[in-house]
């Protein structure tokens, strides 16, 4: 976690942080970090639904289904 500063107002902040605490500007860099992170989950999600699906179809489907639903949600965010 690195300190950053605000383009907007200049004052220091998290790399981390969605947006800054003093002035509100949005940092994009982290915003698209969180995206690919949810939309990671959800590709992990779809993975293991397969192997899951084997041996208790209906969980499977369920997680493939909840996998699938989150990386639409991040791809279209």
């Amino acid at each position: 976690m690195a300190l950053i500063t605000c383009p907007e107002c200049g004052e220091q902040m998290s790399g981390d942080a969605v947006a800054c605490p003093h002035c509100g500007k949005p940092n994009a860099a982290a915003a698209k970090k969180e995206k690919n992170s949810k939309q990671n989950i959800g590709c992990v999600l779809m993975l293991l639904s397969v192997v899951v699906g084997f041996l208790l179809p209906p969980v499977g489907v369920v997680m493939f289904v909840v996998g699938l639903v989150l990386v639409l949600l991040n791809l279209f965010k």
